[in-house]
């Protein structure tokens, strides 16, 4: 008997030890660490192609733009991107699957994502929606309208009010009138409601559609340059000073009426240690650092203080008109021996970004005007890798 009660205790204490690795693997692949996306920052594109109907050729999940991804996008657009037999045109119901795909998608896109964007291009009006969204099967985010014209203003309500992680979206359209198209009013106001303020335009052939995709391109936030402003002063000590980027100021007067400066008090509040406190800016210049305290570099017998993300300052015109002034006994004296060289540095930084490229395949396109969408659709997906890598 006792030795029952001692193998059911073991086995006991096996099956506790078992239940709790198991756990652990579970959080493990279920950690942020471990999901699809937040490893990795970059440019995210998913695809939907609409034409009687709608559908997310990239399966619901937008692609990494890494070099295996611009691969299977091309071949995606290659093969899928093509006109279909049956008639309809399905624009804001495809422009709202977008929308949701991103919102379902959103907890495992990067944790520094700064923008998202809709990108969509049609020929024609749009004559599917509100009929796709009375059939179930078809339905978006349990949303059904009775016409057309309420389903293109709640997509108008949510372009302005939805938001992705945070991020609001931006959205652009394109559109070349198609034979079918009488209501030139129609078109344009279609092609209003599934973009973002002013974002929408109307071709008169498609050989202009790559050009417009390339436009839009450069207009995406993938990287911002920064620019750095480093102040090195001797060693002062409890010393007010102004730095001036005005053309001409040589005189005391002069510092005074200055409107572009940064101006602050250099202290050395412990052996070794030098700070920047009290800083003000001219109506003219800002920085991130605000007012500060900034802290010191020492170099020998000298300090200096880096203002990050400066603004109104351009080092190339500025810097020859860069002087330094030291408050003495109530007039500002003329540092005679500051040199700009080397006052700024530039940091370059990426953005993680989604995008959703919106294509019409309805059955109204040739066959060349078909091969036109797909060259402008491949083409920006390599110029948006090119400009992210920078190769």
């Amino acid at each position: 008997m006792k030795k029952t009660r001692g193998f059911i205790g073991i086995f006991s204490i096996m099956l506790a030890v078992l239940l709790v690795f198991g756990v652990y693997v579970l959080s493990c692949s279920t950690s942020p660490d471990n999901r699809t996306g937040r490893v990795e920052d970059g440019i995210y594109i998913g695809i939907v192609r609409f034409a009687e109907t709608s559908e997310d050729i990239t399966d619901g999940t937008p692609v990494l733009l890494d070099r295996d991804g611009r691969t299977n996008l091309s071949q995606i657009i290659d093969t899928r991107i093509r006109p279909t037999e049956n008639p309809g045109t399905a624009l804001f119901h495809s422009v709202h699957m977008a929308m949701a795909n991103m919102k379902r998608n959103e907890s495992s896109f990067p944790q520094n994502l700064d923008s998202v964007y809709i990108i969509t291009f049609t020929d024609g009006l749009d004559n599917q929606s509100a009929g796709l969204s009375r059939l179930s099967a078809n339905r978006v985010e349990d949303r059904m309208f009775d016409n057309d014209i309420g389903y293109a203003r709640y997509i108008e309500e949510e372009l302005v009010n939805r938001r992705i992680a945070g991020v609001p979206i931006t959205a652009y359209s394109v559109g070349i009138k198609g034979d079918d198209v009488t209501d030139d009013g129609s078109f344009e106001r279609h092609l209003q409601s599934i973009s973002s303020s002013g974002n929408f335009q109307v071709l008169d052939d498609f050989s202009d559609l790559q050009n417009s995709f390339n436009v839009i391109a450069d207009n995406l936030n993938l990287h911002s340059t920064r620019t750095n402003f480093v102040l090195t002063t001797p060693l002062l000590v409890n010393t007010r000073i102004r730095i001036t980027f005005d053309e001409d100021v040589r005189t005391s007067a002069d510092v005074m009426a200055s409107t572009r400066y940064i101006e602050g008090t250099v202290v050395s509040p412990a052996e070794n240690t030098y700070a920047l406190i009290d800083v003000t800016y001219g109506s003219g210049i800002s920085s991130s650092q605000r007012e500060g305290p900034l802290p010191g570099l020492i170099d020998g017998t000298k300090v200096s203080f880096v203002f990050n993300n400066v603004a109104g300052y351009d080092p190339y015109v500025d810097r020859v008109n860069t002087n330094l002034w030291r408050l003495s006994e109530g007039n500002w004296q003329h540092d005679i021996e500051y040199s700009s060289e080397g006052s700024f540095f530039t940091t370059t930084e990426t953005h993680s970004t989604v995008i959703y490229l919106v294509l019409d395949c309805s059955r109204s396109l040739s066959s060349e005007q078909n091969e036109n969408i797909r060259r402008a659709a491949v083409d920006f997906i390599n110029s948006i890798y090119t400009r992210y890598y920078g190769f």
